[in-house]
């Protein structure tokens, strides 16, 4: 005799195909939303209903996955439709993840990697009196520490102290 199919695995199933669908339409949503006007601003009011249209599908999908796992756990039922859904449901999650992940990585290079000269000098100026002032703080003579040159690795001590906050 053949068991009926889990009701709790016929919803995880349905669940994870329909939440891969709608997310799969909202990252081409965003991909044209980023070539067609050449960016998109992360504080617009498209791009924040975007990703929080995007995070509610994959709580969702958490759901459909818990549904297909309570399903498993049935007894004298069918799991063909829990074991479709835990699959569809843990390749989206981890799917989309991994692309949001790699989305920010790529965002911090490009910004790294376009930015301008100004950018960079001003970067790098700042970095420079952080570094400074951290070796004045930890100085017990209060003195500055500075490299005569940005190529050289050899430090001197300036005879002016500092002033500490």
């Amino acid at each position: 005799m053949q068991h009926p199919h889990s009701k709790l695995g016929i919803a995880s199933f349905i669940m994870s195909v329909v939440i891969t669908a709608l997310i799969f339409l909202a990252i081409i949503f965003a991909g044209v939303m980023a070539t067609s006007t050449g960016g998109v601003d992360e504080t617009s009011t498209e791009a924040i209903i975007l990703g929080l249209v995007i995070i509610g599908m994959l709580l969702l999908d958490l759901v459909a996955l818990g549904l297909g796992i309570g399903a498993i756990f049935q007894k004298d039922r069918n799991k063909l439709f829990a074991i479709l859904g835990i699959i569809i449901s843990a390749v989206t999650l981890l799917g989309t993840i991994s692309l949001i992940v790699i989305g920010n990585t790529m965002a911090k290079r490009s910004d790294r990697m376009f930015a301008s000269p100004a950018q960079t000098t001003r970067v790098h100026r700042a970095r420079r009196a952080l570094k400074q002032s951290i070796a004045s703080l930890s100085h017990p003579s209060g003195y500055v520490a500075r490299s005569r040159s940005p190529r050289q690795a050899r430090l001197y001590w300036d005879k002016t102290p500092t002033r500490h906050l």
